[in-house]
């Protein structure tokens, strides 16, 4: 078991090459790949598909 560095949650290395929290797909299985945004309309982060991403880029 290791600890990623980025979300400090446990996964299995012997399972993944890496967190499969922070890259839930893999990117080469044809899938988006998805990022984590703030929704400042929830009040939360969240994972979205990266196409999808510009809309929480929030100016003030």
């Amino acid at each position: 078991m290791q600890m990623c560095p980025n979300c400090d949650r446990v996964y299995d290395e012997s399972e993944y090459s890496r967190c499969p929290y922070c890259h839930p797909y893999d990117e080469d299985d044809g899938r988006e790949r998805t990022v984590i945004v703030y929704d400042r309309g929830e009040g939360c982060a969240k994972y979205v598909p990266e196409s999808e991403a510009e809309k929480y880029n929030y100016k003030d």
